[in-house]
């Protein structure tokens, strides 16, 4: 087995990881979010710290991973293409994270229990809930690239 092989192997594997632990927070989780807001926002406050404490290295080596097998792998033509469209798909989805989910879901958590949730709030809300469902399915294709630059080894 050479290097980029070796790289590949453990980039799809901590790729698959964060793929299912995104799906299953989106399917049960993120529901327990929105299910009576502002109260519910809650249970946001409280995981918050644990959510970073996970997902921050998680990311950041995922991130290296990825840089490690695209870098190892450069010169497999076959490999190169389907590792630089996961990469794209991996930094897109940061990019959004980063600049409008993470951001609201803060925004909603700081919401006193108290408040008043209004119809722009729910709309905002559903719009949020909607368009998170596609950073799983991105990285679902991200992970099947990387499998498949991984099945074009030699």
């Amino acid at each position: 087995m050479n290097s980029g092989t070796a790289a590949l192997i453990p980039t799809c594997l901590l790729f698959g990881v964060a793929t299912g632990v995104g799906i299953y927070q989106h399917v049960v989780h993120i529901p327990r979010w929105f299910a009576a807001p502002p109260g519910s926002f809650e249970i946001v406050r409280q995981s918050a710290s644990a959510e970073a404490r996970f997902w921050i290295p998680v990311q950041a080596t995922l991130a290296i991973l990825l840089i490690v097998s695209l870098v190892l792998n450069w010169k497999e033509p076959a490999g190169r293409v389907p590792l630089l469209a996961a990469f794209v798909g991996y930094v897109v989805v940061w990019i959004a994270t980063a600049t409008y989910f993470a951001p609201g879901i803060i925004r909603f958590s700081r919401m006193t229990p108290d408040a008043s949730w209004t119809s722009d709030h729910s709309a905002r809300a559903q719009r949020w809930v909607v368009l998170s469902w596609s950073r799983p399915v991105v990285m679902i294709v991200a992970n099947a690239l990387i499998l498949l630059a991984l099945s074009r080894r030699e």
